[in-house]
């Protein structure tokens, strides 16, 4: 037998990509030497798997990293398992449709640290969407295999066993055998569908973080036979916790006199002197009113990359000196809108310190790049497009470093991690974001535009797509979504709570961060809300969307709280405790003083990972004859 000229094959056992991450990091791979061997039917049949370990064994290939397009990975990941230099490595991503992680820790496992302080760790099992096996594996477990009968790695009695048992069953026959399963918890993974999910995913909707603490409720542990069941309703439902946030992002306080203050950089070299002169004055004919800090690279420095990502940091260094709430960054060839300032200060998200980046570019190059738009607010998120393999200028890749707005946070973040990162600064930048889980927000329209100037970077001719040089924003009526404000409910929910509780008197059971508390107060008459926990942050919201007027706090258990409110209220919004008995307690609170005829809303209804929530819910509507009238996501919305 020839040997393979590189031992590590990638095995992908289905052609359906939900992702264009996950494509493009298998053709890095491939760049990198890797072979690929992939089948191409949606739905693989039994036994494909063991077929694909087979082929790749006879043909000599020692090491075998094992695939699925569901799980979206960075090239460099795979490089680090392999040097891990153990029998069995694998990545942890979350299961799908459903909250949880897609492995099994030891029994005793309390606590797993992901990200920065992740590191190997011994599990009982592991999905294998990314996982490292060597040959001696294999081999050990086709040595136990029966004489004259197909070796089967994966394979169980169960004809119609899925995937996800077929996995725990590998994990199972490679223990039996003496080998180890090592979960490298410091790679970040994605399960995609829908969305991206990543660890943070397993404890609720999360922020993206660069280091974060998993608790594990519980000892119990999935085996082979448990995995089956657990497909369609979760092993155990712990009650919702605070949400964890971002480093970047501690519970909000009062902002500062003043806030926010601006400041402009421009990072250039002394062969542009032409485009900074024109771009200086694009500037001074706006409404910016200031001149802008220039920061020139040294002369003696080589025009590559390197130098334009080292002028760059010297930028953001200049940025954090000056101690600016938000700092405005521009390159040498821009054009800016004549109410570049006025637009910004305008911009809720700046204002009430809701972002960290704020885009006033981007390339028309990108391709499809919005997840969703505001344009009555004056800004656009786009697809959370950090991974893939690290290429320039590709077409589903967001970048455009020519005008940012980041965040006093995020420019230390940066100037902290920049050396760390390969590439130009819109790479750099994107390995920023990616790392602390910053949200891509951008401008509505474009304020600024790529001036087309050659520079000496080869920048590939683009354009904004909406770029107007006399936009000024003015804000218009309509529902201001929570964003930055952490937990639930999602921006669809949190529009249904603001259009069902339009003039009325609210009751809310369940303050949290003050997410559903300013998205019922924006069209609320008035709004009581009620938690056990501290209400400081949703106080600070309620204060930063002007909304305090309308907004009264009270800490205190809900059932006893409502004993002694006023009311009746028109609509009552309950998101405490999801089990039986804090579900029963408090909706037979809010029913002493809800009117009658009046509104119940349901947060995590019908939401499978709570089953108690729907079940006595709809034992409620089906006892007093409430009418469901509204739902959006998991949130239902009863008349009673």
């Amino acid at each position: 037998m020839t040997l393979p000229l590189f031992p590590c094959v990638a095995l992908v056992p289905s052609g359906a990509v939900l992702d264009p991450g996950f494509e493009e990091a298998l053709q890095e791979l491939n760049r990198r030497g890797y072979q690929i061997r992939r089948a191409r039917p949606a739905n693989p049949p039994p036994g494909l798997r063991d077929r694909l370990v087979t082929g790749a064994l006879d043909a000599g290939f020692s090491e075998l990293l094992l695939l699925d397009p569901a799980v979206v990975f960075d090239p460099a990941d795979v490089d680090k398992l392999r040097g891990l230099n153990l029998p069995f490595s694998c990545g942890v991503y979350p299961w799908p449709g459903r909250q949880g992680l897609a492995c099994a820790f030891q029994p005793g496992t309390t606590t797993v640290r992901f990200g920065l302080s992740g590191g190997p760790l011994s599990i009982l099992s592991c999905g294998l969407g990314f996982a490292l096996v060597r040959r001696v594996v294999f081999d050990a477990i086709a040595a136990a295999s029966p004489a004259g009968t197909p070796v089967s790695y994966f394979r169980t009695e169960d004809p119609g066993a899925t995937q996800a048992v077929e996995d725990v069953v590998f994990c199972e026959r490679a223990k039996a055998k003496g080998f180890e399963v090592i979960a490298d918890t410091s790679i970040r993974l994605w399960r995609v569908g829908p969305a991206r999910l990543g660890w943070e995913d397993a404890a609720g909707d999360r922020p993206r973080l660069p280091d974060f603490n998993l608790r594990i409720a519980g000892s119990v542990q999935p085996t082979a036979e448990s995995v089956s069941s657990a497909s369609t309703t979760a092993a155990a439902h712990p009650q919702p916790t605070q949400p964890l946030r971002s480093p970047l992002r501690p519970p909000a306080k009062p902002l500062t006199a003043g806030f926010p203050r601006l400041g402009m950089y421009i990072g250039t070299y002394p062969a542009n002197a032409m485009s900074l002169q024109a771009t200086l004055e694009s500037v001074r004919a706006s409404d910016w009113g200031a001149e802008p800090e220039v920061v020139l690279q040294p002369e003696d420095w080589p025009l590559s990359r390197e130098s334009g990502s080292a002028t760059y940091k010297r930028g953001l260094e200049a940025a954090w000196a000056d101690g600016c709430d938000f700092a405005v960054i521009l390159e040498d060839d821009v054009r800016v809108s004549k109410n570049l300032k006025a637009s910004i200060l305008a911009n809720p998200l700046v204002a009430r310190d809701q972002c960290d980046y704020l885009g006033l570019f981007l390339p028309d190059t990108i391709a499809d790049p919005w997840e969703r738009a505001e344009p009555h607010l004056g800004y656009r998120l786009a697809r959370p497009r950090f991974m893939g393999a690290n290429r320039l200028w590709t077409r589903t890749r967001v970048w455009g470093s020519q005008a940012l707005v980041l965040s006093r946070r995020l420019v230390r973040a940066a100037i902290d991690t920049w050396d760390r990162f390969t590439e130009g600064q819109d790479s750099r930048m994107m390995g920023v974001c990616s790392e602390f889980g910053v949200p891509l927000w951008y401008s509505l329209p474009c304020l600024a535009e790529h001036a087309p100037v050659k520079s000496a970077y080869n920048t590939p001719d683009a354009y904004a797509p909406d770029f107007d040089p006399d936009a000024k924003l003015v804000l218009q009526d309509g529902f201001h979504p929570p964003e930055g404000i952490p937990g639930a409910p999602k921006r669809a929910e949190a529009e249904l709570l603001w259009k069902t509780a339009k003039g009325l008197e609210v009751l809310e059971l369940g303050t949290g961060c003050g997410r559903s508390t300013v998205s019922l107060a924006q069209s609320a008459l008035r709004v009581v809300t009620v938690d056990i926990a501290d209400q400081a942050e949703a106080v600070e919201w309620v204060r930063r969307f002007g909304l305090s007027a309308r907004v009264e706090f009270v800490r205190g258990e809900a059932a006893t709280v409502c004993q002694g409110l006023p009311g009746p209220f028109d609509l009552a919004f309950v998101d405490t405790g999801h089990d039986e008995v804090s579900l029963t307690r408090d909706i037979d609170a809010a029913l002493k003083v809800l009117k009658q005829g009046g509104t119940l809303a349901f947060h995590n209804y019908p939401d499978p990972e709570w089953p108690d929530m729907r079940r006595i819910v709809d034992q409620y509507a089906r006892r007093l004859g409430w009418r469901r009238i509204a739902q959006t996501g998991f949130l239902g919305v009863f008349r009673t």
